[in-house]
């Protein structure tokens, strides 16, 4: 079972026998990623609290850069600063509604490639 950052995905990520970690605030959310050891975070663009892009940095920042797989999912366009902060980072980028389950199954193939044999 993995573990993962993952906001308002957590019942398809479930399905497919992931441990969510979710967080309420951006700020919450980049003290869990240090706190747990997470396969790969997936980060909402457009929450209450913020952006999860705000998470990116912080993220690569504590863990060497690209270890760990960032999938990021959208329900509207991105700004090209956030097109810029998603690429410069290495996330993948996934829309919403259509894309979650895109999303679960990219993050299964990712996972899975990473997995010793």
């Amino acid at each position: 079972m993995s573990r993962l950052y993952a906001p308002r995905s957590r019942g398809r990520l479930q399905v497919r026998g992931y441990k969510v970690i979710e967080t309420a605030t951006i700020d919450d959310a980049v003290g869990a990623v240090k706190k747990s050891a997470v396969d790969a975070a997936v980060l909402d663009v457009r929450t209450p609290s913020g952006s999860g892009l705000d998470v990116l940095r912080p993220l690569r920042e504590y863990f060497e850069p690209m270890k760990i797989p960032v999938l990021v999912w959208t329900g509207s366009p991105l700004s090209e600063d956030e097109t810029r902060a998603v690429t410069r980072h290495g996330a993948h980028l996934f829309q919403k509604p259509e894309g979650l389950w895109t999303l679960v199954n990219f993050l299964d193939h990712l996972l899975d490639q990473e997995k010793p044999s």
